[in-house]
């Protein structure tokens, strides 16, 4: 796992598009079920055979077209990751809205779905990521703004998100299968070359 900067400026063009007609929609957020990301919560995940991605409080818009906007704005943003990296295999794993203060997502490992990912975290305020791989735990804290995390999920990483900050994070993530390597560090140069 790494953390990259955005130096592509049409790239962060797109993404705060996506972000600010996100942030437009209106939505009803729950608190609950209240956030559990803590390491004893995923010792006992670990322990699953066949975990699966817990029940969190975010609003997932992946497959969600709320707008013509919206869609098209999606659209225009894969189609770039998929046209600059000369492949279609490109998807987005989850676009989260995290409601403020309460919101989170839950542990997850990918397990059965090998992949490279992209995830770009937009928030005004207070945030991370909690990044298990090998044994070590890494904090990584939200940018004012853009923060962007990179790394391979095969089933033995684990990954959680936490908004504390008094306005909802937005949370996109680009995936590709494990074995489009070349393809994902393409998209990674893409990201961080101006």
């Amino acid at each position: 796992m790494k953390t990259l900067t955005i130096q592509n400026s049409n790239l962060q063009t797109k993404l705060n598009g996506l972000a600010e007609v996100a942030y437009q929609q209106i939505a009803t957020y729950k608190n609950q079920p209240l956030p559990n990301i803590s390491l004893q919560r995923l010792r006992e995940l670990m322990k699953d055979t066949n975990p699966a991605k817990e029940v969190d409080n975010c609003l997932d818009y992946a497959y969600r077209d709320f707008s013509k906007e919206w869609k098209d704005r999606k659209k225009t943003l894969l189609g770039s990751f998929n046209l600059e990296t000369n492949t279609t295999n490109w998807y987005y794993d989850e676009i989260l809205v995290q409601p403020p203060e309460w919101g989170w997502s839950s542990w997850n490992c990918n397990s059965g779905k090998p992949k490279n990912f992209i995830r770009f975290i937009h928030n005004a305020g207070v945030g991370f990521t909690n990044w298990v791989e090998g044994g070590k735990w890494s904090y990584i804290p939200d940018n004012t703004g853009w923060t962007v995390i990179a790394g391979t999920m095969d089933g033995d990483q684990w990954l959680s998100d936490r908004n504390r900050s008094a306005k909802p994070r937005f949370v996109l993530e680009v995936a590709i299968p494990s074995y489009n390597s070349s393809e994902w560090n393409k998209a990674l140069e893409i990201v961080e070359n101006a």
